[in-house]
């Protein structure tokens, strides 16, 4: 943002970056800056995954912000091609098991989430769709322990510590190459090749 303060792309990322160290306060600052990109300056993938690490960011058992997560969440999969095709495999019964719900929320291209990012992602996505129903067994899950992140903010999302294998990385046929379905970007890593940049830098273009 120091060289260009206006990049929607920057802004997103330092928003996640904030978000991963357990700075939530200072993450939907910048995050909620993402709305003034819209239609100007953003792609809506980019639009809709700021309004997941907002959702992420807000959602707290120790405050009364459930509505507006629910909101921040919809609003996401509006917003989110790719997120809301994996919403809509999960939610149809196609990925029965609670891993691997999370495992392709992780493998999303242009949305990056942790392991335990993507499980809570899984719980509001659940909850603000009235479908608490597909959580039954997310007990089983096994995520690591939070941790704490600078300036004495704490936050479900904010662990770095991997708890599954790195998915893969894939997109629903928005390239040139891609079957329409499951488009594969890479083998078992959660960060873009240089191929994938290519594509459209850190988060795809879609």
């Amino acid at each position: 943002l120091r060289v260009d303060a206006v990049s929607a792309l920057a802004r997103l990322q330092l928003g996640y970056c904030l978000l991963c160290l357990g700075d939530s306060s200072r993450a939907m600052t910048t995050l909620e800056a993402m709305d003034s990109y819209a239609g100007v300056g953003a792609l809506q993938s980019q639009l809709g995954a700021a309004k997941v690490y907002m959702a992420l960011a807000i959602d707290s058992p120790l405050s009364d912000s459930g509505r507006k997560v629910d909101e921040e969440v919809r609003c996401s999969l509006r917003l989110h091609r790719n997120l809301s095709h994996i919403w809509g495999q999960i939610e149809g019964g196609e990925l029965k098991n609670p891993l691997e719900a999370v495992q392709r929320l992780r493998g999303v291209c242009d949305l990056d989430l942790t392991t335990l990012q993507a499980k809570q992602l899984l719980r509001l996505l659940a909850r603000a769709s009235g479908r608490s129903d597909l959580l039954q067994n997310m007990s089983s899950l096994v995520v690591p322990a939070q941790h704490r992140g600078t300036g004495g903010h704490t936050s479900s999302a904010s662990s770095r510590a991997p708890s599954a294998p790195p998915p893969n990385r894939w997109a629903t046929g928005v390239a040139a190459g891609y079957d329409g379905t499951r488009g594969v970007l890479g083998s078992g890593t959660s960060t873009p090749t240089s191929d994938h940049m290519a594509v459209g830098g850190r988060f795809m273009r879609g």
